[in-house]
C-alpha cells in the first residue's frame, strides 16, 4: 500500500506483510511509465527514475482505465481488461505485486490515469487503504 505523504501520495515502495499462516510476503507497487512491455514483463519507471521489471504470469490482471468522461448514472466508466501487449511505451500505469528474492511479480497492472487520491489496497489501487485478506492485522 503506498499511502498518501506529506507531499502527495507514494510513487513506488515496497514492505513486508505476515500472512496468517505466518508466512511473510513481500509486496510491491509502483506507478510510472511503461518503458517496454511483452506478454511475459514489463518495465516501469516513476518520475524520479526509478525503474523496476515485473514478471507477468497468467495470474496478473491487466486492466485498463477509461478516459475520464460519464458513464451510466454519471460514473466513470469501468476498466476493461487488456493483453499486456495492448499498453504501449509511455502509457501511465499502475502496478502492484509480489517480490521473492529478486523475481518481482505483478499480480495487478492498471493502464491509464488513476482517481487524483488513490492508493494500492487489496491487490489493486483505491480511494482508501485495507491490508489484503490474506494478512493479518
Amino acid at each position: 500500500m503506498l499511502p498518501r505523504g506529506i507531499a502527495g501520495p507514494g510513487i513506488h515502495g515496497e514492505f513486508t506483510v505476515k500472512n496468517k499462516d505466518g508466512s511473510y510476503t513481500t509486496l510491491v507497487s509502483q506507478r510510472g511509465t511503461v518503458q517496454s512491455v511483452s506478454d511475459s514483463s514489463i518495465s516501469v519507471k516513476s518520475d524520479d527514475g526509478f525503474t523496476q521489471s515485473y514478471a507477468i504470469t497468467s495470474s496478473t490482471t491487466i486492466v485498463k482505465l477509461p478516459a475520464s468522461g460519464t458513464g451510466t448514472q454519471g460514473r466513470r466508466p469501468s476498466p476493461q481488461t487488456i493483453k499486456a501487449t495492448d499498453l504501449k511505451t509511455g502509457d501511465s500505469v499502475a502496478v502492484s505485486g509480489t517480490k521473492s528474492g529478486t523475481t518481482v511479480t505483478a499480480t495487478r497492472i492498471i493502464g491509464g490515469t488513476l482517481p487524483a487520491g488513490s492508493v494500492m489496497a487489496d491487490g489493486g489501487w483505491a480511494t482508501g487503504a485495507s491490508l489484503p485478506e490474506r494478512c493479518s492485522s
